[in-house]
């Protein structure tokens, strides 16, 4: 039973989704992930179902449910979630490699993410001005230095505008005018392009103001830096 994302996309990266027999509703990717049972989500877990699934393992990144599953005799594995650190990915990817045993699909796995990071790394220049930038996760919510969006700014050499909050706050309308970001990444484009307040925001003046394609971003396993790659080719044209 895994009721995380991530890893979910992991064992079907390296092969091993057929494991799964149980998952939680918010799985999204890959498209066989949706045939999976699902028995919990973020909110709550059914029990009972996942006792009936007679996993050999249930993991769970966050222990909002451990009271309760430590309860039943079922094996649970409990790994806080990665937080601000997906250098962390490669790990989990090799962790899932010896838990089922293909640790050869794993290391290439492995060994293809951190490529794909260094590549991106090699790409940035780390000597010039950092844009500035508000990521809006929705209604102004968005994400401080010490999260895995932190870090990602932090890699791409942008400068968050959120600079002073830790894990996810809501930040006040003037302090975004305030600060005045180059580009905002945000779900909902006309909460800025259609508020008067925000006209004079450069990125609001310049139509800076992007949407992600996809939600790669949002779930650090094995996609992440596809997530990478596309919030960078809205930032650099050249990408």
């Amino acid at each position: 039973i895994i009721l995380d994302s991530a890893s979910v996309e992991i064992l079907f990266a390296i092969g091993q989704g057929d494991k799964i027999v149980g998952t939680h509703s918010f799985v999204t990717h890959p498209e066989q992930a949706k045939q999976i049972p699902k028995v919990g989500d973020a909110f709550s877990i059914n029990l009972e179902k996942i006792i009936e699934q007679e996993p050999d393992l249930v993991y769970i990144f966050f222990d909002k449910f451990a009271e309760d599953l430590n309860k039943t005799q079922l094996k649970v594995l409990y790994i806080k979630t990665l937080e601000n650190n997906f250098s962390n990915i490669s790990n989990q990817i090799l962790m899932w490699g010896k838990i089922t045993g293909d640790k050869d699909s794993a290391i290439k796995l492995s060994e293809k993410f951190n490529n794909q990071i260094e590549n991106i790394k090699s790409k940035i220049d780390y000597q010039a001005k950092s844009p500035k930038i508000f990521i809006d996760t929705t209604d102004l919510w968005t994400n401080g230095p010490n999260t895995l969006m932190g870090e990602v700014l932090e890699l791409l050499n942008l400068s968050n505008i959120a600079h002073d909050i830790s894990g996810y706050a809501q930040l006040n309308p003037e302090i975004i005018i305030d600060r005045n970001p180059d580009f905002i990444i945000t779900p909902n484009p006309n909460t800025f392009k259609n508020n008067p307040a925000f006209k004079e925001i450069s990125a609001v003046k310049n139509n800076k103001i992007f949407t992600l394609p996809s939600d790669a971003l949002s779930v650090p396993g094995p996609r992440f830096t596809d997530g990478i790659n596309e919030l960078a080719s809205l930032i650099y044209p050249e990408w």
